[in-house]
């Protein structure tokens, strides 16, 4: 008995993991079919499903720079941040890498 539970224990954690897993790739799909559009709101769309993504900003911030030259100015600043948060942790987990291999 203790055998079958923790199989369908092992089961319902395996089928989560590819639940979540799954979510997550079709939302990273879905917002670069929607960056793919070239379109302002196809571009908020994709920022809406992906906003630590800094190309996203930077064309966020192209597509607005005649009409909201302020926003666009914001969006550069924000896809820098989001560049440079992603750099740090490129090179925290490249440092925790060489210190365990």
């Amino acid at each position: 008995m203790p055998f079958r539970v923790a199989l369908l224990v092992a089961a319902i954690v395996i089928v989560a993991a590819f639940t979540l897993t799954g979510a997550w790739t079709v939302r990273m799909a879905l917002a670069d079919y929607h960056f793919g559009q070239e379109t302002l709101p196809g571009t908020r769309e994709a920022l809406r499903l992906e906003p630590d993504s800094a190309i996203y900003y930077v064309r966020l911030a192209a597509l607005i720079q005649e009409s909201d030259p302020a926003g666009s100015a914001q969006a550069l600043q924000r896809a820098d941040a989001v560049d440079r948060a992603r750099c740090a942790r490129d090179a925290d987990d490249e440092t925790a890498g060489s210190r365990h291999g």
